[in-house]
């Protein structure tokens, strides 16, 4: 597993923090990665290279994107499990 930040959040999130804090999951640091401007910078991409085009077509259908705001349970468990050191 991979957690990759986007755009401002991405850049300005102190990624030991947030897993300190339960906002992400506990995994090895390495595998936290910002990548800035991700939808700018993959446009790029995908206009220069018809290779990375099509590796984009192959990984859009690998993603699993879950709406989490949507989800009913997700307030409740979110204000459970967080745990702000004191």
């Amino acid at each position: 597993m991979k957690v990759v930040l986007a755009g401002a959040f991405g850049n300005d999130i102190n990624p030991q923090s947030a897993v300190e804090i339960g906002l992400l999951p506990e995994i090895a640091m390495e595998k936290i990665v910002p990548v800035g401007n991700g939808a700018g910078f993959g446009a790029a991409m995908a206009l220069l290279s018809e290779k990375i085009r099509s590796e984009m077509a192959y990984m859009s259908e690998q993603i699993v994107h879950v709406e989490i705001a949507k989800e009913p349970i997700f307030e409740k468990l979110f204000l459970q499990f967080i745990d702000f050191p004191t």
